[in-house]
């Protein structure tokens, strides 16, 4: 898997998306920078994101669901850290986008992820209108290379009505960052249509009881209306999934 393409000057590195395709080790780079094999040995599915545990280890997120554990020398484990498929809508742009440790990783083993939900959880990723979740998982003390799934909690999205609106195939949820106050940081999409011109009324099976607001029916001005958590950086309480007292609005 060739994910890395580092600067040889110390204070610059460009760090791509895994299973890109950078230039080979043969291929001529910008002046300065190297190509290098990360994790030799492993493969995923579409991977979208590094996560880099204190101890040397990385989870390898793939879109469609599946976190892998990638030992400091390269090797894949063959049992995923965790495994969510059948619960991840992946279509489009749609999927398992996001994952961070807890600042306080070392003491309370907490991995955060984002990703759009298939609503029905027949496993079968055809949905017209979805909405996305963010929960965390603890490492099991069992074995730090897995997640132990009962440890399980939503923060946001335990039921679509609660979750972020995501009525398309792209323009979902984003990435996930913790603050220097450990307040965690959500960015959301507009969740609305890219290929028109997007005012809302495109999405009748999205709306109404069970589902969104009929009131968040307006397309990308989501992004523009405080009553919608689409098209907003969302900073919560890591611990319950609520806003804070301190927030703007």
């Amino acid at each position: 898997m060739r994910c890395i393409l580092r600067s040889t000057i110390p204070t610059l590195a460009l760090a791509a998306a895994t299973g890109l395709a950078l230039p080979g080790p043969s291929s001529a780079v910008p002046e300065g920078f190297v190509v290098e094999d990360a994790f030799p040995s492993a493969t995923c599915d579409i991977p979208v994101q590094v996560v880099f545990l204190p101890d040397g280890r990385t989870l390898v997120v793939g879109l469609r669901g599946i976190v892998w554990v990638v030992l400091a020398d390269g090797t894949q484990l063959p049992t995923p850290f965790l495994d969510i498929r059948d619960e991840v809508e992946r279509q489009g742009d749609l999927g398992l986008l996001s994952c961070a440790i807890d600042p306080d990783f070392d003491t309370n083993r907490w991995v955060y992820l984002a990703y759009t939900v298939d609503p029905d959880g027949d496993g079968v990723d055809d949905e017209e209108d979805q909405f996305s979740r963010v929960t965390r998982y603890q490492v099991s003390l069992a074995d730090s290379n897995v997640a132990d799934v009962s440890t399980r909690q939503v923060l946001i999205g335990p039921i679509w009505p609660l979750g972020i609106p995501s009525l398309s195939t792209t323009h979902t949820i984003g990435s996930l960052r913790f603050a220097a106050d450990k307040t965690l940081l959500v960015s959301a999409g507009d969740g609305a249509h890219f290929s028109v011109i997007d005012r809302g009324g495109l999405d009748s099976t999205g709306f109404g009881p069970g589902k969104t607001d009929p009131a968040e029916d307006m397309g990308a001005f989501r992004s523009r209306s405080l009553k919608s958590l689409c098209g907003k950086i969302l900073r919560i309480d890591k611990e319950t999934g609520g806003g804070l007292p301190s927030n703007p609005y």
